[in-house]
């Protein structure tokens, strides 16, 4: 059932896939280690942070968007009565 819910991927992209979850499972917890202690007072960090943030965000967006649409889509099934 889950299997027909998304394109079959191949196994590259799968592991692709399996590698980016890993290293953000695994790099969340550094980061925040790493951020905690910075003090409020830096504002001029947050501020960057934040923007490049955002940008990082539309740029997967826009990957993601790009990609859906130069995807061509399968072909309809033939009826059978």
């Amino acid at each position: 059932m889950v299997g027909g819910l998304r394109p079959a991927a191949t196994t590259r992209q799968q592991l692709g896939d399996d590698r980016r979850l890993r290293m953000l499972v695994l790099g969340y917890p550094l980061l925040v280690a790493l951020l905690l202690p910075v003090p409020s007072t830096w504002i001029t960090f947050w501020f960057w942070l934040t923007l490049l943030s955002m940008v990082g965000g539309a740029v997967s967006l826009i990957r993601i968007v790009v990609i859906l649409s130069n995807r061509s889509s399968p072909a309809p099934a033939a009826r059978t009565l």
